[in-house]
């Protein structure tokens, strides 16, 4: 009836407006923070007014949803012995959670992770705790969930568990989350390469020394006990490991670490083995039915260290497989002397069309498609507006089928579309409306017909999407598709697009992120509109350092909290090294000395030298600002990390810095790599690749590495640098690709008559 009707409005609404708040629930910037409380309002209107109702129930269990309490918890998996640790819970209608921290004995994490949901709020209650404290939360209530960061002051070696709820005593019905983790000083690492996945490192888990003696235990599930022991360089090679799972443990005097994740040693991770494989090409990928398709292969092999070499006088099936799977025709090849055969099949003149595969008996294969092919009589295409395009202007749009013959296509019938998408060209990143949906809206639909001569017309609006903050500038690209059809039925498609915007005109520079001061020495700015032409405005230039608050800052494994247990002066005595707020982020640093400063007025571009004496190494805030004709301004602020590769001292405020020499070599040259460290650290290093020797070499402590190897003709196809050190309970890790492009084999092709 016309009341229960009424109640699902109600209810679909106050539904609309839990998933509204549900977009921006987390988010820091939230453009109403009051969709909750709106969608329990028209709940409780739905029960008061429809008490009878079914929409009541679904109204009743839709607000009790959005009222329900609920805590996520983050931790470390593990921390040094004796440090203070983070902790992070994300809470929604809770005001003050419970901490609880107890010690395990041997085998007790089995045996609370096996226990049934029912019966473990009293386990957890009857633990021992060594640590209890509970935490008041503050802020305003609007059902949003909120992040809590809160900390411990260090425990001895072990293996703990925390427990934090919104009670003090656990019982069944209640909400609470635990979690395991372990205090160590021991760190192992997995070094992931391809040719070596089964190396390990043994170092202490805050200074990254390496651990010589330490002792690794794998127990499989089956099977023999293993126990390996570090070398020299803290280093461990699984030599003569089956490949299956292991519990692990590892071990060095007093202290103990257990991995959470057990160590599975697969075939490849035992040892890489050799494979070969047939690399197929084709003329084309699209062939007609009865139509002859030509292939040539060339099979490799390629060797443990994956260095390939040509498998010649080898029997290869080489096979054709249609889009069912099943094989339709089979051949047998002999490899000549440089590893290649060729052949052809001939494609099914009749049956399933689609895509086919050629294969090998080894591996290797390639697909191409078999299909009716009908060459076209005409093309379209649609003239791009000229100059540039304001909001709310009506846009013609003129276009031309034209037959391949040349003569135009008349009486064509002509369906076009326009859709619109936004983008955010003037506004950072963080600030793009998180409810905001990228996929693009169609604004324009209708029809047109070509006239004698093949041409069409026809016109759309191009408005602005009016649910965006206009304050955020946004630009609107329209894109429009025509397909026309032929009176024989033939269609055929053409697109373009066009730009609008609130800000009419474009502003680019060549400032990079990471800019060195020996490669740039002019910053060069220009204006376009927002047809691409040259466009006269006027503006100003600033690049200002900005001030580091501290050296570096070692990154959280959560995003940062809303809410926290102390200041920021009591927070930086326990953590020096994490950010208390948006400290890290470089857009907020405070300003330092303004280090260029200049007005301009351009139609085509201005350049702005840079001086090595006035600009040095550090972190700069490049803003320009443009302003048109009709006095609308715009702006653009980008942070810059300036560097001089000429000088090795650390600027960055990343655990590292390191920079090559070149971006590609040849033999004879030298691959040097810089590399910038915040603390004195030991440093492991290896090339791997073809030809690579993979032996790591460890340097330190220091704070400034340079790397070096001749490249020789055996490095052709190029090779991996690959960086590691472990510091403050933090794996840094980089690696990086070394370009040697095989110059000796490019192809000089001349035609001549």
């Amino acid at each position: 009836d016309k009341n229960e009707e009424s109640a699902f409005c109600l209810l679909d609404l106050a539904n609309f407006l839990k998933q509204k708040g549900d977009q921006v629930n987390g988010q820091k910037e939230k453009p109403d923070t009051d969709f909750y409380l709106r969608a329990i309002e028209g709940a409780t209107r739905v029960q008061n007014d429809f008490p009878e109702a079914e929409a009541a129930r679904q109204a009743k269990a839709l607000a009790d949803q959005i009222k329900s309490p609920d805590l996520r918890l983050q931790i470390e998996n593990v921390y040094p012995i004796g440090q203070p640790g983070l902790i992070k819970v994300d809470v929604k209608n809770t005001k003050v959670v419970y901490w609880k921290i107890a010690k395990l004995g041997s085998g007790e994490r089995k045996r609370i992770s096996k226990i049934r949901r029912n019966r473990l709020p009293g386990v957890l209650q009857s633990l021992e705790p060594v640590k209890e404290w509970s935490d008041d939360l503050d802020y305003s209530e609007n059902h949003h969930t909120h992040a809590f960061e809160s900390f411990h002051d260090g425990f001895d070696q072990g293996e703990y568990i925390l427990i934090v709820s919104n009670q003090p005593k656990l019982k069944e019905g209640m909400t609470y989350q635990y979690s395991f983790f372990q205090v160590t000083n021991l760190a192992l690492v997995k070094i992931d390469q391809r040719t070596e996945q089964n190396l390990f490192l043994v170092t202490e888990r805050t200074s990254g020394k390496p651990i010589s003696g330490a002792s690794l235990v794998l127990t499989p599930s089956r099977g023999s006990v293993l126990d390996f022991q570090s070398d020299d360089k803290g280093m461990i090679r699984l030599k003569g490991a089956e490949h299956r799972n292991y519990e692990a443990l590892l071990s060095f005097g007093n202290d103990s670490f257990r991995p959470e994740q057990n160590i599975y040693l697969n075939r490849r991770m035992s040892g890489t083995r050799s494979n070969s494989r047939v690399h197929f090409f084709l003329d084309r990928k699209i062939y007609r039915p009865d139509q002859s398709v030509y292939f040539k292969g060339i099979a490799i092999n390629y060797d443990e260290d994956r260095k390939p070499e040509i498998l010649s006088n080898h029997k290869i099936v080489v096979s054709l497989v249609n889009p069912n799977g099943e094989e339709v025709k089979f051949t047998t090849f002999t490899t000549n002397e440089f590893g290649s055969l060729h052949g052809n099949f001939v494609a099914p003149g009749s049956g399933l069309l689609g895509r086919f595969v050629i294969k090998s008996s080894i591996q290797g294969s390639t697909n191409f498609s078999v299909e009716e092919y009908k060459r076209p009589k005409f093309e379209v295409s649609i003239d791009p507006p000229k100059g540039k395009t304001d909001l709310n202007e009506t846009i013609e749009i003129s276009g031309l089928a034209k037959a391949l013959a040349g003569y135009g296509i008349d009486k064509a019938k002509v369906k076009y579309r326009v859709t619109r998408q936004a983008n955010f060209p003037w506004c950072p990143v963080w600030r793009i409306p998180p409810y905001y949906s990228r996929t693009a809206a169609e604004i324009a639909f209708g029809e047109a017909t070509t006239d004698e001569n093949g041409a069409f017309k026809f016109s759309f609006e191009a408005k602005p999407d009016r649910s965006l903050d206009p304050k955020l500038n946004p630009e609107f690209v329209y894109s429009i598709q025509a397909d026309v059809t032929d009176g024989s039925g033939e269609t055929r498609s053409s697109n373009t697009s066009v730009r609008a915007g609130y800000i009419g005109f474009t502003i680019q520079h060549n400032v990079p992120g990471k800019m060195d001061l020996n490669e740039i020495d002019t910053i060069e700015i220009n204006s376009n509109n927002l047809a691409g032409q040259p466009f006269r405005s006027t503006g100003s230039i600033k690049f200002t350092q900005l001030l580091k608050p501290q050296d570096y800052f070692l990154e959280r494994y959560w995003t940062l909290p809303d809410l926290y247990k102390s200041n920021k002066e009591e927070f930086k005595k326990r953590f020096p090294l994490f950010a208390y707020g948006d400290e890290e982020k470089r857009e907020g640093w405070e300003k330092g000395e303004a280090r260029i400063t200049r007005n301009w007025t351009t139609e085509t571009g201005i350049q702005v030298p840079l001086n090595k004496e006035t600009i040095t190494q550090g972190y700069y805030l490049l803003e320009v600002e443009g302003q048109d004709e009709n006095g609308k301004k715009a702006n653009i602020q980008q942070v810059v990390e300036v560097f001089d590769s000429e000088d090795n001292q650390f600027r960055s405020s990343k655990p590292f810095f390191f920079f090559t020499n070149s971006s590609s070599w040849q033999p004879g040259e030298t691959y040097q790599l810089d590399l910038s460290t915040f603390d004195p650290v030991y440093l492991f290093h290896t090339f791997s690749g073809i030809n690579a020797q993979n032996s790591w070499t460890l340097t330190g402590p220091k704070k400034e590495f340079i790397v070096e190897k001749i490249i020789s003709d055996k490095n052709y196809g190029g090779l991996n640098s690959y960086t590691l050190f472990v510091r403050n309970n933090r794996v840094f890790g980089q690696s990086h690709s070394i370009h040697v492009p095989w110059k000796n084999k490019e192809l000089q092709i001349e035609l001549s008559s």
